[in-house]
């Protein structure tokens, strides 16, 4: 009996440590992106849009709102790609996207206002309704993506959760650009 007390003082802590405080070492996906790689980051983006805002600023012919949507989503896609330099986890990943998705949604946003302004009258309200539409048919679609990246349909895994932010992601920028493409139109005439 002393033995087995002897062995259990030591082997007790053994499996508090094991089945308490590992798994939170070993699972835990802390936020890689300190304020200090932000800034790095930061940094490299800043550089970045440099050298394309001198390189597109050179060609003729385009538009002053062409410039600034290139500069903008040129600056979203280097954040998101340095970004994934420091942290390339899945949640890391996941969260990258997602950030890249609410920029692309401030974009929307932007050409939403700019292209509703420049409507009139019952215009204003097809592009009111049409893009109600459109926030409902992005429910639906995330709702169709969750369906799709269950395990009986996808296998599984946790490349699904990127996947998923990904397709997101996408449908937002994509919304984004087609907003901007009908205000450039508006600006042409």
């Amino acid at each position: 009996m002393i033995q087995i007390m002897k062995r259990s003082s030591t082997f007790i802590p053994l499996i508090i440590f094991v089945c308490v405080v590992s798994p939170k070492i070993i699972f835990a996906q802390t936020d890689r992106i300190t304020p200090d790689i932000a800034k790095k980051i930061q940094f490299r983006v800043d550089s970045a849009t440099l050298v394309f805002k001198k390189k597109i600023s050179q060609r003729d012919g385009d538009s002053p709102e062409y410039l600034q949507f290139a500069l903008d989503t040129f600056k979203i896609e280097c954040a998101s790609e340095y970004a994934m330099d420091y942290d390339y986890s899945t949640v890391g990943m996941n969260a990258i996207m997602d950030k890249a998705t609410d920029e692309y949604d401030k974009l929307l946003n932007k050409y939403y206002k700019k292209l509703l302004a420049h409507l009139q009258g019952d215009d204003k309200q097809t592009l009111i309704n049409t893009q109600r539409a459109w926030l409902k048919f992005k429910q639906l679609e995330i709702n169709l993506i969750g369906t799709v990246s269950q395990t009986k349909y996808s296998g599984g895994g946790s490349i699904q959760s990127n996947l998923n932010t990904e397709a997101i992601n996408e449908m937002v920028k994509q919304r984004a650009v087609a907003l901007y493409g009908f205000y450039s139109r508006l600006q042409n005439n």
